[in-house]
């Protein structure tokens, strides 16, 4: 499984079965569209909105940032690294960085 980002909606040549990918075309205004998991070579046609509320600007690791499960995490005093989605109190899946 792997996590994909970049600014637009995924195409069916992106990814393998069971990646995420994450459109961040609306990141400014503190969205995210998330599609997936991509399952039998196709992306889900509508992807599930993160606002504002799931997506924390953060200068410290999100380990110790509060949030709720499927929250997002933005740091970019890393080189804008995503993390996200948070899965468990204190665990939070990635860093990520883009991948076109």
């Amino acid at each position: 499984m792997a996590i994909l980002f970049a600014a637009r909606p995924p195409v069916g040549g992106d990814g393998a079965n069971t990646d995420t990918f994450i459109d961040t075309t609306q990141l400014s205004g503190l969205r995210l569209l998330v599609y997936g998991p991509k399952a039998a070579g196709a992306w889900p046609a509508t992807p599930r909105v993160v606002a504002h509320g799931q997506i924390q600007i953060t200068r410290d690791l999100p380990v110790y940032q509060g949030g709720q499960v499927g929250d997002f995490a933005l740091r970019p005093s890393d080189s804008n690294k995503l993390y996200g989605p948070k899965v468990s109190a204190g665990t939070w899946a990635g860093p990520y960085t883009a991948a076109p």
